[in-house]
């Protein structure tokens, strides 16, 4: 479904799905994001060792991050189309400096490796208590994993979006 969705694709159409991502595309893609095995596996793991509290904390921090997004949204496309602008550390550029633009940009590519470490430490586990296999049958799935990644990142946003959409529905039965 990704490599398909993603054939064709000019530069605007890879990075931002040509700019025009519909709502119910959006949120599928988002919520099929925010529940991954990274997420689950953390919250449910924090809350048995800490206690319902921070069950409560991450749901409640949760709603107050979709809702600064859905106000945010509009500002954030605005300045995205008005200066063909992709990344949060374009934007930060264009606010401050060149210096700011970098070390931003820099943060946010440690913070997604870490999310990715998380993810890939998240399945490997998964795999190895649910299916009851060893360390080299879970590296095997690892591999199969970074694979998919890979051509996610092939695929680009548009790809990426039609992908999430699978995983949403799938989840959701």
């Amino acid at each position: 479904i990704g490599l398909l969705a993603g054939r064709k694709q000019n530069s605007d159409s890879f990075w931002v799905n040509g700019r025009r991502t519909g709502i119910i595309l959006l949120i599928g893609s988002i919520v099929s994001t925010q529940v991954g095995a990274g997420a689950l596996l953390g919250i449910a793991s924090a809350s048995f060792e800490g206690g319902t509290g921070l069950f409560v904390v991450s749901c409640t921090s949760l709603i107050i991050g979709f809702g600064l997004l859905y106000w945010l949204t509009p500002r954030i496309k605005a300045f995205g189309d008005g200066n063909h602008a992709i990344t949060l550390s374009e934007y930060l550029g264009h606010r401050f400096d060149r210096k700011t633009q970098t070390a931003s940009a820099l943060v946010i590519a440690l913070v997604y490796i870490s999310f990715l470490a998380a993810q890939i430490l998240g399945l490997k586990t998964v795999a190895e208590i649910w299916l009851g296999i060893g360390s080299a049958a879970s590296n095997a799935i690892v591999w199969a994993y970074l694979v998919f990644a890979g051509y996610t990142a092939f695929s680009g946003t548009r790809g990426d979006i039609f992908t999430d959409i699978v995983h949403f529905f799938v989840m959701l039965l």
